[in-house]
């Protein structure tokens, strides 16, 4: 039997799902839609355990509960498991705004929580992702990120409410990257380029400025190399910087952080 359970298997379940049979690492998997399971059967070929139903589970050998459940369920499967656990857990929530004593509120006895919060480039193994725990021991941190190894980089903070901020921030940071890209895309269509063009040149654009960034991780030296004095791109970039551009994106990271705090009093 599996010593890991992963409870909800939406797009983020099935990625770290992913990550795990590359791994050749068995989990067992607990989710309500009958259509979905069938799926991971079929594309697993069988690999995977799986059941609909979390009251049938029997929770005598599970390490590890892996939630990837949506904000508003999270209390009625907590207090699912905390009735049918007695054993010392540990439970990893990649639960928006879930905070650590929210989880151990439902537990008469210690657990171990730990928080992580990936995002969408973890399908790449590229995920610059949050964690976060109060009581793990530093051996504990290190097989955390062993058995994380396949997401990116994990990033142990300091304190629980920096997560509100990495939510925002690196959550968020493919969506705002893909619609300052789609803003380029825009424009080029207007010049008169065809959609597929567009957006082509747009991605050779970026993927050649991260290759020469990779060589030597310098922002402004790119920025300095590009912008002549007196030049095109000088201009472009005073105007940016005379609209107080880099304001406007500090202050919708703010919204986004803000956000994720307003998620997080909704579940205390």
């Amino acid at each position: 039997m599996s010593k890991s359970l992963l409870i909800g298997c939406g797009n983020l379940g099935k990625n770290i799902l992913n990550g795990f049979y590359k791994k050749k690492k068995r989990i067992l998997i607990c989710d309500k839609n009958k259509n979905l399971l069938r799926e991971i059967r079929k594309n697993y070929k069988n690999f995977f355990a799986v059941t609909e139903n979390l009251e049938d589970v029997s929770f005598e050998k599970i390490e590890y509960i892996l939630l990837c459940i949506k904000p508003q369920h999270a209390n009625e499967i907590l207090k699912i498991i905390s009735q049918k656990i007695e054993q010392k857990i540990k439970i990893i929530s990649f639960v928006a705004g879930l905070k650590d004593k929210k989880v151990r509120s439902f537990f008469s006895h210690n657990i171990e929580v730990i928080r992580i919060m990936p995002n969408l480039l973890l399908k790449v193994n590229k995920s610059t992702t949050g964690t976060f725990s109060n009581n793990l021991s530093i051996y504990e941190k290190g097989k955390i990120e062993k058995e994380f190894s396949f997401f990116g980089k994990l990033i142990w903070l300091k304190e629980e409410s920096q997560m509100d901020f990495f939510t925002a921030f690196f959550g968020g940071g493919p969506a705002y990257l893909c619609f300052f890209f789609e803003i380029l895309s825009k424009i080029l269509l207007k010049k008169g380029f065809n959609k597929k063009l567009s957006n082509e040149l747009v991605f050779i654009l970026a993927n050649g400025t991260l290759e020469i960034l990779e060589k030597k991780l310098n922002f402004d030296d790119v920025v300095k190399k590009v912008a002549s004095k007196n030049g095109t791109t000088e201009k472009a970039l005073n105007f940016f910087k005379k609209e107080k551009f880099s304001l406007l994106v500090s202050q919708a990271i703010s919204k986004a952080e803000q956000r994720s705090k307003e998620i997080a009093k909704d579940l205390l």
